[in-house]
């Protein structure tokens, strides 16, 4: 730091991480505060070294255990990387990280930095040639700095003395986002490197693997400075493998890096725990054929329990996809089928910030043959209700999950998730009542229905409503009594229609009814808008059929029933179609009006997932089986409950309609209420 530099009153607040009145009361109160050497009365400059160094003189004891010891630590860290703002202009994120990183591991080698280009070359070339196991770790980078990166080398150095190396390079990584770095998309988020390395423990000296690692933040999370384990890396880029050799020396962690491919040949031997978090394309098992897939995640997971020691566990990050397509349904069962699975924890959503719309989970892996259950754990609800602290109860969770709710965690079987579309924890875990609720509910509500609709002659024609299994739950309803809903009826997506083609529907004719969100959450009313039947030729949109099912599943799940037919849907609205009578076996074809409800039911309604927008998936959604008689038998039901509230809502929007009118004539002064005449 140079001794001319100079900082006003709000810059050091901001720097100390205090507050403005704070560091006017310390100049009022303490005659030793440094003097001011320029600015003017309203608005004195003092010289950043003085500061720091009176700084250095307050501990931060109102907060706690923090890294820095005192508001001097705080105020140098700072104020040292405002040179990031002036480099990013001369030179791009990555490589401001990258050579903050290789500086900082330089530094840690030799304790000190020298102070122009040349001498850090000769630094790092005497490095290497004295260490030959770090050979090419350094001069790659350093062997000749651009001009604008030689302000990096005093700012890592006072870095460095001041909270160490470790701490340095985990301050520049964690810049990535405020440096426009492409490192941030591939960093493992913290939150979830906690989660893992809660589960892990300290793995003392036990062998450690991550066969792709990056740039080793997830590895470096689990293994303590000094561990005595054999701890190995691996990863395709030679650029990553050499900064995770940098973070490695910062941190204190011997480890050996491979620059390989991990398919081609497992980086050393078989480990006690493997953390991975593998690269992954969105959407492998839909949109590529399988030989351009290459390694997909459930690929990762197979290589990781091929190299895992007896009593080993192996921690897999996956995108949230593999646990519900339908593609990958058979590398899942041999998941189970293998008994190698403990523990699914799917990730709270946008816990990657930084991969707009990818969802996370992590597997809990054992040597195949050792699991006798899998825990299902839901980390989104506990982030929802626990907040920072979700990560060390989804630990608790996976280790004990009677300790947790059970819509938040629990211990399933191989068998049930054999039998399972989905092992989604927000799909299992969906609240489903047992069958002695559902049916003390029911008798509930029939009986309010008789006491309080007595006088009206149809309530008594209603069918009882009654349990389809014995009360004490021996046979109650499981996954094989449920259905995708795709094996019933054809999912179609909305369109996108521009504004300027939508109309306002005024009994023209020549227009489709529009059917969108606005139509489904009840802020227009249905048919108050169209597009023209020519505009919807010319761009060939799918219009609604008589007995299509319009949903929309975002933030719950809203239905309508198109008798009939014609209507054009607007995104994210769906289309639901039916199977025809005409097709298919009989039990799957589920008539419209029973399938609206059953798609708007709590049990599919709260299986939402989604990184930005909270939706349910409607291939993800599930009908139970029943006999063509039942479906029969329920559809006249409903019909018959439709249409008796309707003829409710017509009576209550009748005497709705006397209130309007007799108030305002009351108000207005020309209405009275006279008695009823007498006989």
């Amino acid at each position: 730091m140079k001794p001319a530099q100079l900082v006003t009153l709000a810059d050091i607040a901001d720097l100390a991480q205090v507050k403005r009145p704070t560091v006017s009361n310390w100049r009022r109160r303490h005659e030793n505060f440094p003097q001011a050497v320029g600015g003017s009365s309203t608005q004195p400059e003092f010289h950043a070294l003085e500061v720091a160094e009176w700084l250095d003189n307050r501990p931060l004891l109102d907060r706690g255990e923090s890294e820095h010891q005192t508001y001097g630590d705080v105020f140098r860290t700072r104020l040292e990387l405002r040179v990031l703002g002036v480099l990013r202009g001369a030179l791009d994120g990555d490589t401001i990280i990258r050579l903050a990183v290789a500086l900082a591991a330089l530094w840690t080698l030799k304790r000190s930095l020298a102070t122009s280009a040349q001498e850090i070359s000769l630094q790092a070339a005497r490095v290497e040639t004295t260490r030959p196991d770090l050979a090419g770790a350094f001069t790659p980078l350093l062997a000749d700095l651009p001009e604008p990166a030689v302000r990096l080398i005093p700012a890592v150095d006072l870095l460095c003395r001041t909270i160490g190396p470790a701490k340095t390079v985990e301050l520049f990584i964690s810049s990535a986002d405020q440096l426009g770095a492409t490192l941030r998309t591939f960093q493992t988020p913290q939150a979830v490197i906690d989660l893992v390395a809660h589960l892990v423990g300290k793995p003392g000296a036990r062998s450690v693997c991550d066969p792709a690692a990056g740039t080793g933040g997830l590895l470096l999370g689990v293994v303590s400075p000094g561990a005595t384990g054999n701890i190995a890396a691996a990863d395709i880029r030679e650029a990553s493998c050499r900064m995770l050799r940098h973070r490695a020396l910062c941190h204190g962690v011997a480890l050996t890096v491979f620059a390989e491919d991990s398919f081609d040949e497992w980086p050393g031997s078989p480990a006690e725990v493997i953390v991975l978090d593998p690269p992954f394309v969105s959407g492998e098992y839909t949109t590529r054929s399988k030989k351009q897939q290459g390694a997909g995640p459930l690929d990762w997971v197979r290589l990781a329990l091929g190299n895992l020691v007896d009593g080993g566990q192996a921690y897999v990050v996956v995108p949230t996809w593999v646990l519900s397509q339908q593609d990958a349904i058979e590398d899942r069962r041999w998941l189970v089928q293998n008994a190698a699975l403990t523990a699914v924890i799917q990730l709270p959503r946008r816990v990657q910030r930084f991969r707009t719309g990818t969802e996370l989970a992590l597997l809990v892996l054992g040597v195949p043959g050792t699991a006798t259950g899998v825990v299902l754990c839901d980390a989104d609800k506990l982030a929802r209700r626990h907040g920072d602290t979700w990560s060390e109860r989804a630990a608790l969770a996976v280790r004990e999950p009677a300790r947790v709710a059970r819509d938040e965690c629990r211990l399933v079987s191989a068998d049930e998730l054999k039998l399972a579309q989905s092992w989604l924890p927000a799909h299992k875990l969906a609240p489903v009542a047992e069958v002695r609720e559902h049916s003390v509910r029911a008798v509930e509500a029939q009986q309010s229905v008789y006491e309080l609709l007595g006088d009206e002659s149809w309530v008594r024609a209603l069918g009882v409503v009654e349990a389809r299994f014995p009360l004490d739950g021996v046979a109650a309803p499981s996954d094989r009594d449920q259905r995708r809903l795709r094996e019933v009826a054809e999912i179609l997506a909305g369109h996108r229609l521009p504004a300027e083609q939508i109309a306002e529907r005024r009994d023209e004719i020549g227009l489709a009814p529009i059917i969108g969100p606005d139509e489904l959450r009840g802020d227009r009313p249905y048919g108050s808008r169209g597009v023209d039947l020519l505009v919807v030729a010319d761009n060939d949109y799918k219009r609604t059929e008589a007995g299509d099912i319009v949903v929309l599943a975002e933030n719950g799940v809203r239905t309508y029933v198109d008798r009939h037919g014609g209507g054009v849907v607007l995104s994210p609205a769906q289309i639901v179609r039916p199977m025809p009578d005409v097709a298919g076996p009989l039990e799957k074809r589920v008539p419209p009006r029973l399938l609206s409800r059953l798609l708007s039911a709590p049990r599919n309604a709260s299986r939402e997932t989604g990184s930005t927008v909270r939706r349910v998936s409607l291939s993800a959604m599930v009908v139970p089986v029943l006999t063509p008689v039942e479906m029969l038998e329920l559809e006249n039901y409903l019909a018959e409950l439709d249409e008796r509230q309707a003829k409710l809502r017509a009576k209550l929007d009748a005497l709705e309609t006397l209130d309007r009118v007799v108030s305002a004539g009351v108000a207005d002064g020309a209405l009275r209420v006279a008695p009823i005449p007498s006989e």
